[in-house]
């Protein structure tokens, strides 16, 4: 586990430590920490060392669990057990029973601070499915699995995709439409921006000339409102990719495609 010199770093664990959210210093933090994932901080159940096999299992079950954290006596955490264990553990040839203990069947667990830099564990996390995440305090805050790691860049991949398509069709909108001279002396490969599409749109002169069945205004607030959804996915705000979001993004999307296909008929 690393232990920062790092004065970001101390200064999440402090943060952490103290209960605040700690979002007005991810705000200004250049780097994504795995504190900004939701397992990382949605704390688990956890069990010690004597506490019997089956108990754990059916924790895991009820709760969908693919790991617990192992509490030792001293109150630390080293260890975890899942079904992997579990699994190694029994084709090993053991056989439990009902007061069968976990503590036979663990495996080591890596234990790195809700403020530690998420490229930092990604590998990790690929190679042995999951990480546990403590706080200032030494206090096991959530588990961090490949799933988790998984479902959160499909949401990214997802809102990226969206967008990707948004200003292919803004680009198909407004094709044989005159657009500002000032576009025309950008380098070449240049593509306007959704910054561009809204101030383009906002002016009556070229916007008349799309003939579009549609409110501007609420038009122009939709791009608005994409647009601040790209800006906080670039720059990988995982809390910005939420289902209300991509929703967003979808509808935006879907109508576009309807109104290119409108203008081409």
């Amino acid at each position: 586990m690393r232990r920062g010199g790092d004065t970001t770093q101390k200064a999440l664990t402090a943060k952490s430590s103290e209960g605040d959210d700690m979002t007005t210093t991810a705000e200004n933090d250049p780097i994504l920490r795995i504190g900004s994932l939701k397992a990382a901080t949605s704390r688990p159940k956890r069990v010690n060392p004597c506490t019997p096999l089956k108990k754990a299992m059916q924790i895991m079950t009820k709760k969908n669990y693919s790991q617990l954290p192992v509490v030792e006596d001293d109150g630390s955490v080293r260890r975890a057990i899942s079904w992997k264990s579990i699994g190694e553990w029994i084709a090993d040839g053991n056989e439990f029973n009902k007061a069968t203990p976990v503590e036979g069947c663990t495996q080591a667990a890596k234990v790195v601070p809700v403020c530690e830099p998420l490229l930092d564990v990604c590998w990790h996390i690929a190679e042995h499915d999951f990480v546990l995440v403590c706080d200032g305090n030494q206090k096991i805050t959530g588990i961090v699995t490949a799933a988790d790691l998984s479902g959160e860049f499909m949401k990214l991949t997802e809102a990226f995709l969206l967008i990707g398509q948004i200003e292919r069709n803004l680009r198909k909108l407004i094709k044989g439409v005159p657009t500002p001279s000032k576009w025309d002396s950008k380098p070449a490969g240049w593509e306007p921006g959704l910054r561009e599409y809204c101030e383009f749109l906002a002016k009556d002169k070229y916007w008349n000339k799309l003939g579009l069945n549609v409110d501007k205004v609420e038009f122009i607030n939709a791009l608005e409102r994409v647009r601040t959804i790209r800006g906080d996915t670039m720059h990988f705000k995982m809390p910005e990719t939420s289902p209300e979001r991509i929703a967003e993004l979808k509808n935006s999307s879907d109508r576009l495609t309807k109104l290119v296909a409108s203008r081409s008929i």
